[in-house]
Parts: structure tokens; sequence; C-alpha cells
């Protein structure tokens, strides 16, 4: 019972957090369930129909310290530019204001297996994927 009662506190975070860019000059928030015309523009923009918001901080919702977080994210950008990814940063809010935002990428034109593989291997719990005229989705990846 005790892991369920944490998974679903882990989902319930995910999902009342906006996952939030900056595009052309302003911030764009998607959020899990949501569709939202103005995320497709940016997709389209960024010269595809769908995106993955990944983040190498807090390993398995953990807190690690800003030293740690720090390293993680610069080592899970260096991967991206290794691989040409193309990504913009995008930090993880809480609407709720219940914790730190976390810095992330938000990653276009990568398959959603891939992704999970990406986050699996930064140790995170789920990634956010959202697609042209869809809405965004957490996807659990254990």
């Amino acid at each position: 019972m005790a892991m369920f009662s944490r998974s679903q506190r882990l989902i319930d975070g995910y999902r009342n957090t906006a996952y939030v860019v900056r595009h052309r000059g302003r911030s764009v928030a998607i959020r899990p369930g949501c569709w939202q015309s103005h995320v497709d523009q940016m997709l389209a923009a960024n010269g595809g129909r769908n995106a993955v918001f990944v983040t190498a901080v807090n390993p398995f919702s953990r807190p690690s310290g800003r030293i740690v977080n720090v390293r993680n994210h610069r080592r899970l950008v260096a991967a991206f530019r290794g691989r040409g990814i193309p990504f913009v940063p995008a930090d993880g809010m809480s609407e709720r204001g219940e914790a730190e935002p976390e810095h992330g990428l938000l990653a276009f034109r990568l398959s959603r297996r891939f992704a999970a593989v990406l986050g699996r291997a930064r140790r995170q719990n789920a990634i956010i994927t959202v697609g042209t005229r869809r809405p965004a989705v957490v996807q659990c990846l254990y």
C-alpha cells in the first residue's frame, strides 16, 4: 500500500506541474492533460510534431542538492548536443508552489522510446510528452 501511495503522489506531482519554456520572447507553459494551440505553434516552429520534457535533476525524485543537480543538468545538455538533438531549456514548476523549479530540456523530434531511455539513464521516474493536437502526457518510466 505504501508503494502505491508514493507512486500516486509522484504522478499527481507531475500532473500539477507546468513545464515552462521561452518561445519567441514569451513563456509557454505545457500542462499534462491539456492541449494548447500555442504549444502546437511552438512545435511547428521547431520543425516537429512532438517534444519531450526530460530532466536530470533530483534522480528518483529525491533531493540531490544544488551541486549534484547542476552537474547532472550539464551532462544532460552535453548528451543532447552530442547526439544533435534540438532542444530548448525548460523548467518544471509546481503549480502549487510546493517545490523549487527543476531545470530540464524540452527536446524536439525525439521518439518517446528514446526519450524514455534517456530519462531512465538519468534515473527519472517520468518524462512529459506533447504532440501536435494532443494533450501533454505523463509517461511513467518504472
